[in-house]
């Protein structure tokens, strides 16, 4: 049904359970886009990218519907036909946010959503709180927007991710009972348009944080029942502000979402450091990014950066029509790890995290730094004999690699590719 962007594969060697994965594929890599670049009113990205997520904006239920049975889909269509003009095809969008006229409260001020129309972050009117009622006007919606990009075939987009941040008020104020229902109507309707498609389930805000209550959150949906209703378990990985600085804390977070997804891939369709005065230092904003990516590759198959130039987390200014600091480093990392195998997870010693990769040829490579920040020598091993930062500069290995926070990629041979 869908080809994943890595697999494990599970062997017996020597009586030991052993594993393997297959090279990381440019899916990896997700961006979150504004209008802006949709409409051409900023340059389009010069850092790679695989895949998209699209999230309100023009694009939510209550964009495209914004009066019953009334569809404008004309925002939607200026996306599609910018990203393959850009030869970028593989979209993830969300399905969220109820127009007025169809939600169950308007009258409730905190239910922020897109643009703070009401009622958005609430249920439908004809869905009760147990899930049971009609769910006509939702499942008129899911049929409207799949078949607009389906029919005529091939699909416009391929991946269909139920709500938003339903841990979040501002975002959903209903049971889960009624999300669930959501998610079983829109996958049946996918699949029925699209058997092809990917279903992603309602991703819960900040589960990567172990810290949070969010991790229990998709517990609580999974063992309702939801994730039979999904091929994908997503989640944004998002962590607490006062954890923003300690990145590392998303490997342990991603590993017991993992243990809990029932063998269900796992995408981190919305990830970053938040605000900038989380992390005010362009150094450190391009070393979380690196250590974004590298700590989650081996039990996320997809991460979706948020975002490319606006709200949070930007790797390009607008201003001075740039790449800032982790942009420059978001492109660096791509090229690190886009066709590469990782020889398992990241591995800790101390403060230092070091991540095995390969490519066909004997090429070895590691991403090694300091998660304390201090400054130091690391002894590579044998055969390495070189190595390359997130500035994209290359150096000869003369006795140590010196090391920080920000990783850096020592390999035994040059070339990439």
């Amino acid at each position: 049904m869908m080809a994943p962007t890595r697999i494990w594969i599970l062997f017996s060697l020597g009586g030991l359970l052993a594993q393997a994965q297959q090279p990381i594929g440019s899916a990896y890599f997700g961006i979150h886009l504004s209008p802006a670049i949709y409409a051409g009113k900023q340059p389009w990205p010069s850092i790679p990218f695989g895949t998209v997520r699209l999230l309100g904006y023009g694009v939510s239920w209550a964009d495209i519907e914004p009066a019953p049975g009334k569809f404008d889909f004309h925002i939607l269509d200026m996306i599609l036909a910018k990203g393959r003009a850009e030869n970028k095809t593989d979209f993830l969008n969300s399905l969220v946010k109820t127009p007025p006229w169809a939600s169950s409260n308007t009258s409730d001020p905190r239910c922020a959503g897109f643009d703070r129309e009401p009622g958005g972050c609430y249920p439908p009117k004809d869905l009760n709180d147990d899930g049971s009622g009609a769910d006509q006007l939702w499942k008129d919606y899911v049929t409207a927007v799949v078949k607009h990009v389906c029919v005529p075939g091939p699909c416009k987009i391929q991946s269909w991710e139920v709500w938003n941040e339903p841990n979040a008020p501002n975002y959903w104020k209903g049971t889960i009972p009624q999300l669930i229902r959501l998610a079983r109507d829109a996958y049946q309707i996918v699949k029925q348009i699209d058997p092809n498609a990917i279903v992603v389930s309602p991703p819960p805000a900040g589960a990567a944080d172990p810290t949070s209550t969010a991790a229990a959150w998709l517990a609580s949906y999974l063992k309702a029942g939801g994730g039979q209703w999904a091929d994908v378990i997503g989640f944004h990985g998002y962590l607490k502000p006062r954890h923003v600085p300690s990145a590392e804390m998303i490997a342990d977070g991603v590993k017991a979402l993992a243990a809990n997804a029932g063998g269900k891939p796992l995408w981190d369709t919305e990830g970053s450091w938040l605000k900038s005065y989380n992390l005010p230092e362009p150094d450190l904003q391009a070393s979380y990014v690196a250590r974004y990516y590298l700590l989650q590759a081996t039990e996320v198959q997809r991460f979706y950066w948020f975002s490319y130039e606006y709200g949070n987390g930007t790797l390009y200014d607008a201003a001075s029509n740039r790449l800032n600091s982790a942009g420059v480093a978001y492109g660096q990392v791509y090229e690190w790890m886009v066709g590469a195998t990782p020889d398992g997870p990241c591995t800790k010693s101390g403060s230092i995290y070091t991540c095995a990769y390969t490519r066909p040829g004997g090429y070895k490579a590691m991403a090694v730094w300091d998660a304390s920040g201090r400054t130091s020598s690391y002894p590579a091993p044998a055969g390495f004999t070189r190595y390359r930062d997130l500035t994209g500069k290359t150096n000869q290995i003369q006795g140590g690699v010196p090391i920080d926070i920000k990783p850096v990629w020592i390999e035994n041979r040059s070339g990439l590719n």
